[in-house]
């Protein structure tokens, strides 16, 4: 006789839970995508396409945006990004707010 799983746990409990934490995957950006989107962003304005990547960078304090103007989530970056433009090394500080949105699968970064 096989016993269930969780028998005492009622069954919407269990669902309500995993909906949940499937919600959460679908959340603010990890560090990683936060970072490649900025690196994405100034290298379409600088228009390169390789030699850029960041240094101690850090994404913290994600908040998602009240805002239907400006869907996404606002964190807190800092660190540096060092952009090779036509055998130039720019280095440029981030220390701010930024917001960060999903497009076609994609994150993206925007100004506050």
């Amino acid at each position: 006789m096989s016993r269930p799983f969780l028998p005492d746990v009622p069954r919407a409990v269990v669902l309500a839970a995993l909906a949940a934490g499937l919600t959460a995957c679908s959340g603010a950006p990890s560090t990683q995508d936060a970072e490649a989107a900025v690196i994405a962003e100034y290298q379409r304005v600088l228009g390169v396409r390789t030699g850029a990547m960041a240094n101690g960078f850090s994404l913290d304090h994600c908040e998602k945006s009240s805002s239907a103007e400006a869907p996404g989530y606002f964190c807190d970056v800092a660190g540096t990004v060092v952009v090779d433009v036509q055998g130039t090394s720019l280095s440029r500080p981030l220390k701010g707010r930024y917001r960060f949105a999903q497009a076609n699968g994609q994150w993206q970064v925007f100004p506050r």
